[in-house]
């Protein structure tokens, strides 16, 4: 095997691995889990993160639009 695959390999599996750990998932489930269902929850993960950036866009964008206002006639 290269030594550099297999070095990639290795970051590969410690990056997934602390990420996921800093998520809060169980080491046990992190062991114990498929390929697939860990990119089951990376792919959530992810999904949530864009939702959340989108709405505080969407919030910054609210925020800087101006105000309008209705001017005043004759007291009504």
């Amino acid at each position: 095997m290269d030594v550099k695959y297999e070095e990639s390999v290795k970051f590969g599996f410690w990056s997934i691995t602390l990420r996921l750990l800093k998520m809060g998932i169980p080491w046990d489930f992190i062991m114990e889990a498929t390929e697939s269902q860990i990119y089951l929850v990376l792919g959530i993960e992810a999904a949530m993160n864009q939702k959340e950036n989108e709405d505080n866009q969407a919030q910054m964008s609210s925020n800087k639009m101006p105000k309008m206002s209705m001017p005043s006639v004759g007291g009504f």
